[in-house]
């Protein structure tokens, strides 16, 4: 008996590779003729993977429902065509009829404790086979998000180390400042005494032009470059505020200014917009690629079809301009196209993206709790992409009492969680689904990081998912947080970049390789 274990597992692992084989290669043509193929061998041990997308059902459950199904029906047709002979044969003879039904019965009900023995065994084997996969599933996870946090520190580590060295140059200016002063006040006493220091002046001269050359070498090696790169990866991902970008409008393509676009507009790649971000942009270097201005920390499609930051575009040069504000959008298509260039939009990640969502999840827990297990914030990897944004209304906590967020502007100031005044750096208006059979007011707020018990965790939303769509507001700060008042209690929330305008550079490395796996 033991040796025929493995040909029967081998019997039902081929069944099942066949029955995956028909799934990927005719699962459209099986669906649309379900009823005459659902108790074909490959499909009865691949029916999990038939699952019509509105049965209420699991895939297992459906699965072993359809097979419970072909197993009664083959019992069924097997017994017909048992019996019919028998009866036919035998119909005359009442009393041996009844004894070879009795038979038949036993040997139906010995066929269903054998298929019922059998179910139990396939419902185990999918039970494990399901963990399995889910066990193997979370050791990848867990793999790629520790590549993560290694890049993460990497980068930690480059900024780190051009700290140190700005602090080494800045050092340097120090010093050569200290030794200009110090020969300006050997001139001034070698011009005052004159008479009396004649014989020793050519010395002093001499070693005044030996410190003065090595001070100007000095001085030509000290470079802005590598400063200004880092600070233009900090940025933010922005357009400058003169650039044009081409919409559609009534079939027509034209030009409109970046400042006029607004949520619902269609661009000419065919994608709408969804979400307008406008930031103080005094301090974002910008680079130049054809006619478009940019930050330097903006994902472009480079030549390669690789989405790098502005700053790796073999194209992009150092503009000499900045812009007194920046903007970005959010598009249904994650992409913005100006003047014959893909950038990324803000959000970058796709919402169809389900694992990339996940691991932003956790990479924003883990920048939120430094000093805490992934188990007391574990439940944050939920998969909602809805963006973090208020209804109109939400008062918002100022040093004078609380504002509306709709009245907000750019370089205002609003209080963190400490009772510090923070600046405003930029305004959100973004688009929201919800269902308008249900009134959820005008302060609103959908799915956002919530200060409870020292723990970033996310709360719940008040505004009910459906497919009718509204606008609201968020914020960019620099520690990224806002109290606002939610039935006469405060909150403390994360704003539109849940981790604070400080720290948005660290999301930088992830995003681009999550692209680049995914393209």
């Amino acid at each position: 008996m033991d040796a025929k274990w493995p040909f029967l597992a081998i019997t039902v692992g081929l069944l099942i590779g066949v029955g995956v084989l028909i799934v990927s290669m005719d699962r459209d043509t099986v669906m649309r003729n379900w009823k005459t193929r659902r108790c074909e061998i490959p499909v009865m041990f691949a029916s999990v993977f038939f699952k019509p997308d509105d049965d209420p059902r699991t895939s297992f459950d459906f699965g072993k429902a359809n097979f419970e199904f072909c197993m009664k029906s083959y019992v069924d047709r097997f017994m017909e065509n048992i019996t019919a002979p028998t009866s036919a044969l035998f119909g005359k003879q009442a009393n041996i009829t009844a004894n070879v039904m009795d038979m038949l019965q036993s040997v139906r009900a010995i066929a269903a404790n054998m298929f019922a023995g059998f179910s139990v065994y396939l419902a185990q084997f999918y039970r494990r086979f399901n963990a399995s996969v889910f066990e193997i599933s979370k050791i990848i996870q867990f793999l790629r998000m520790a590549m993560r946090r290694i890049s993460g520190v990497a980068m930690s580590f480059i900024y780190m180390g051009i700290s140190l060295f700005n602090g080494m140059l800045n050092t340097i200016q120090f010093i050569i400042r200290v030794v200009l002063i110090i020969c300006g006040i050997m001139a001034a006493i070698m011009i005052i005494l004159f008479f009396i220091l004649f014989p020793v002046i050519p010395l002093i001269l001499a070693t005044l032009g030996i410190i003065a050359t090595t001070v100007f070498s000095l001085t030509g090696l000290i470079s802005p470059t590598i400063a200004s790169e880092a600070n233009a990866m900090k940025g933010p991902f922005c357009f400058a505020e003169w650039t044009q970008i081409s919409v559609l409008e009534n079939g027509q393509q034209r030009q409109k200014p970046i400042a006029e676009i607004q949520i619902g507009d269609q661009l000419s790649d065919g994608s709408y917009i969804t979400a307008v971000i406008v930031m103080d942009g005094l301090d974002v270097p910008l680079y130049q690629i054809g006619s478009v201005h940019v930050s330097g920390s903006h994902l472009v499609k480079g030549t390669d079809k690789q989405w790098k930051s502005v700053t790796e575009d073999a194209r992009a040069v150092i503009s000499p301009r900045l812009s007194r504000v920046v903007y970005c959008f959010n598009t249904t298509t994650n992409v913005i196209t100006i003047d014959g260039l893909q950038f990324r939009d803000w959000e970058e990640i796709a919402n169809d993206d389900i694992h990339g969502q996940t691991i932003w999840n956790y990479m924003v827990s883990s920048i939120l709790h430094r000093d805490r297990a992934f188990g007391y914030w574990k439940d944050n990897l939920k998969n909602y992409v809805n963006v973090a944004l208020l209804g109109p209304d939400v008062p918002v906590k100022t040093l004078s009492g609380y504002i509306p967020i709709h009245a907000i502007k750019i370089g205002d100031f609003i209080l963190d969680r400490r009772g510090n005044e923070q600046e405003v750096r930029g305004i959100i208006r973004g688009e929201v689904e919800y269902d308008a059979t249900r009134t959820i007011g005008s302060a609103w707020k959908t799915e956002l990081y919530e200060y409870v018990n020292s723990l970033w965790l996310k709360g719940v939303a008040t505004v009910y998912p459906g497919v009718d769509k509204t606008e609201g507001y968020s914020l960019i700060t620099e520690e990224g947080i806002i109290i606002i008042k939610e039935s006469d209690k405060e909150l403390c929330v994360r704003d539109f970049t849940e981790i604070g305008y400080q720290h948005l550079y660290k999301t930088y490395p992830y995003v681009e390789a999550r692209l680049r796996m995914k393209e």
